[in-house]
């Protein structure tokens, strides 16, 4: 398991403030909507951090600009 929470940081730590361009945001949907993150083996040991429809669409608004500090601006 620490080996995915530190791939994962690798890729995005909400620790930082990023700027994330077109391709970065397109990333974060593509995994969003096809559910492969959280991965299963993560899931397994922490099936809380399952997202939900709502979560996945909370998301979506984020990256389609809908929201405050959102993707798109």
């Amino acid at each position: 398991m620490a080996h995915h929470v530190t791939q994962a940081r690798r890729q995005l730590n909400f620790s930082i403030e990023y700027v994330l361009d077109e391709e970065e945001i397109g990333a974060i949907a593509d995994v969003v909507e096809t559910q492969v993150m959280p991965p299963r083996s993560y899931l397994l040991m922490h099936p809380e951090a399952r997202l939900t429809d709502a979560d996945r669409a909370l998301v979506k608004r984020w990256w389609m600009g809908e929201l405050p500090g959102a993707a798109s601006e």
